[in-house]
């Protein structure tokens, strides 16, 4: 005997014992997601036949996408500035750092080294502190959302229920 979850993958059950494992279907309803909203769609809207639920759900997907992809622009523009800012302090400060030296700290380094401090190597800072803000803190952001939306849609808790 094989259990279903709710996007039609089947599960075998499982034996322990005398205790029977079985797979349960947990129903929260649709949320403001659109993996859930898709869920929903495949699960009881298409076997329903139900076309106007379907196009309104499509069209609150659509919405969501939307939004998404506001809220994306905005992060990227805001992680630009931010690391330009920085950046722009940081050469500013190198800059005073520079006139500050003496001559005989001066005569130490090129003039093109100092240049090159004042311009490339600000620019990699620039490019790795605007790589980290869009990459380094998605990425944990992301991960810990679809660990959620996966305990939503399938919490492991409820896979099994000991009789």
């Amino acid at each position: 005997m094989r259990y279903e979850n709710r996007v039609g993958l089947s599960v075998p059950p499982c034996r322990a014992g005398r205790r029977r494992c079985r797979h349960q279907i947990h129903r929260s309803g649709p949320g403001a997601d659109p993996p859930l909203l898709l869920a929903e769609i495949i699960d009881e809207l298409v076997p329903a036949g139900d076309t106007a639920a379907i196009w309104r759900t499509g069209g609150w997907m659509s919405l969501l996408a939307l939004g998404a992809v506001g809220c994306n622009i905005t992060a990227n523009r805001m992680a630009a500035w931010v690391s330009m800012e920085m950046t722009r302090v940081l050469r500013q400060d190198l800059y005073r750092r520079i006139q500050g030296l003496s001559c005989t700290q001066a005569d130490q380094f090129s003039p093109s080294s100092l240049v090159s401090r004042l311009t490339n190597d600000t620019y990699n800072v620039h490019q790795m502190f605007d790589k980290v803000q869009r990459g380094g803190i998605r990425a944990p952001m992301l991960v810990l959302g679809g660990l959620i939306l996966t305990f939503l849609l399938e919490p492991l808790w409820r896979w099994c229920s000991w009789r």
